[in-house]
């Protein structure tokens, strides 16, 4: 009964996802096994030298800080190092890490095998590693195959004194993806306006923004008009969803929405929410309170056409 329920599960995400339709798994949490705090990653890791970016100043990357550092800013913001350009705290954020090893390489193989083992049965044939629809489970044995994580994503909140979040801007990827919320911090003692609007609270960790793959032609177009009346077209290109140079806030969506027509997918991820992303969707994420996410790309059968345009893109 269970197999005949995972195969009926397998075939109405198959269903969905056939439709560049972005999915929210919610309530994982249970099911992990491993401590993914940052605390946990830190003993594990050691004083290892980070590459951070810094949210309060456009994404900036520094210098000279090392994984403790992060880790003590993550736990309460009142440790985040000053910004000497700025004189601002610092809004941290760690992406795609590890940038230079395989994620074994670094984290024991217990982790690997706790984010193996929480994907529901239904998605796993075309999200594990080794499932049955996951073309990269196939690649050639003679060649290297592409490094698609799994990769971690740790950023802190929201920032009182700047009145920003630790954000992503809009952007694609290149392949299919999911994104596990694991670890979520302690939230700031107050949200910006538009958050605290939204009834958000401390349960949140994040907040993404998800547009289908068919309309990122008029996004983009969108986005030249937008970079136009802000002059900055010097710093878009031909593909502006790339250059990851916005993010789309109420009005701006409420624009798309109204003159193009094109409206997104709003998902509020909590601890243990898993939020799937076809190939080719525009998306964007706002940290809501200290986050730690586990991401890992997977390539489906009805996606490898976006995957060689995205690449040549």
């Amino acid at each position: 009964a269970a197999a005949a329920a995972d195969r009926s599960g397998t075939a109405q995400f198959k269903a969905i996802w056939r439709q560049g339709l972005p999915v929210l798994v919610v309530g994982l949490w249970p099911a992990l096994r491993c401590d993914w705090a940052p605390a946990a990653l830190l003993r594990i890791c050691g004083p290892e030298a980070v590459t951070l970016s810094d949210c309060n100043a456009n994404g900036e990357l520094t210098e000279g800080l090392i994984l403790a550092h992060f880790c003590q800013a993550y736990l309460s913001a009142e440790f985040a190092p000053i910004c000497p350009r700025t004189g601002m705290p610092r809004l941290l954020k760690l992406k795609d890490w590890p940038c230079d090893a395989h994620f074994c390489a670094k984290l024991p193989a217990a982790y690997f095998h706790d984010l193996m083992q929480v994907i529901p049965p239904p998605l796993q044939p075309h999200l594990r590693a080794d499932g049955a629809f996951n073309l990269a489970a196939h690649f050639p044995p003679h060649l290297v195959p592409p490094d698609l994580g799994p990769k971690l994503y740790v950023a802190m909140g929201y920032c009182a004194q700047t009145g920003r979040y630790a954000q992503t801007n809009l952007h694609c990827d290149v392949s299919d993806a999911f994104n596990l919320l694991v670890h979520c911090g302690d939230p700031a003692p107050s949200l910006a306006a538009e958050e605290a609007a939204e009834g958000l609270n401390g349960s949140v960790g994040a907040v993404w923004d998800v547009w289908l793959p068919k309309d990122a032609a008029r996004i983009s177009a969108f986005l030249k008009l937008r970079a136009s009346e802000l002059g900055l077209g010097a710093h878009t290109s031909d593909h502006p969803i790339h250059d990851q140079y916005f993010y789309l806030g109420e009005r701006e969506r409420k624009r798309l929405r109204d003159a193009y027509g094109i409206d997104a997918f709003r998902f509020v991820q909590r601890l243990g929410d898993m939020v799937v992303i076809p190939a080719g969707a525009p998306h964007q994420v706002r940290n809501v309170s200290p986050c730690v996410k586990v991401a890992m790309d997977f390539v489906s059968p009805y996606n490898v056409h976006r995957c060689l345009q995205l690449s040549d893109e």
